[in-house]
């Protein structure tokens, strides 16, 4: 907080069964249910990739409790 800087989004999803938290970086977590939603696009672009290494790249299992411990 002492920076002022987004720390990252947390989205509840289909009335709060489904959660996804996303940092600017691009990294996220969530429910199953969310992660299923999660989409890559061209950078600039309205074009969305067929990226699922990419997805496993950028996804981080407990991102939410990491963010909150200021990790």
């Amino acid at each position: 907080m002492a920076t002022g800087k987004e720390l990252c989004c947390l989205y509840s999803l289909d009335a709060g069964r489904d959660w996804l938290v996303v940092t600017p970086e691009g990294h996220f977590d969530g429910s199953d249910g969310g992660c299923r939603l999660v989409a890559l696009r061209k950078r600039g672009t309205l074009t969305f990739v067929d990226d699922k290494a990419g997805l496993r790249r950028l996804r981080r299992p407990g991102l939410l409790a990491q963010v909150w411990k200021g990790k």
